[in-house]
């Protein structure tokens, strides 16, 4: 899908820090240099490794092994009184799991049976599947 975007809309974007277009938001350029001046390393290093953040409030990160198949890992709190934190990781190979194991996983966070077996038979957000499992382990 192409974006056409308009002389106003190109001068609010450069007004403004983030645009929104057609569901897409987009950043200054000198914004983005800003951010990668900050965070450079850290976000090369993401890009470079694989990973991907899929949660930032508790650095939940996910890689993709093979089709099917993704490592994740998250801080988790061990001691509330301290908020002190550990990593958890976890690698979840979806062909492990049975189709209503996996819809267990899954339906807490509001994906019905029928959007599920889609996302399987076409292949696609696979990894939203391997998440929602991740999130439910203990």
């Amino acid at each position: 899908m192409e974006i056409t975007v308009t002389e106003k809309e190109k001068e609010e974007f450069h007004k403004l820090e983030i645009i929104q277009i057609d569901g897409v938001q987009y950043i200054r350029r000198d914004k983005v240099k800003q951010m990668l001046d900050k965070w450079g390393d850290e976000v090369k290093e993401l890009i470079e490794t694989g990973w991907k953040v899929t949660d930032s409030s508790c650095n939940q990160m996910m890689k993709q092994l093979a089709f099917n198949k993704f490592k994740f890992k998250e801080d988790r709190i061990v001691n509330p009184e301290t908020k002190e934190t550990e990593t958890y990781e976890s690698i979840i190979d979806l062909s492990k799991y049975t189709q209503d194991e996996m819809f267990k996983n899954v339906e807490p966070f509001g994906y019905s049976f029928n959007e599920m077996c889609t996302w399987i038979d076409e292949g696609y957000n696979l990894d939203i599947i391997a998440e929602c499992i991740f999130e439910m382990e203990n």
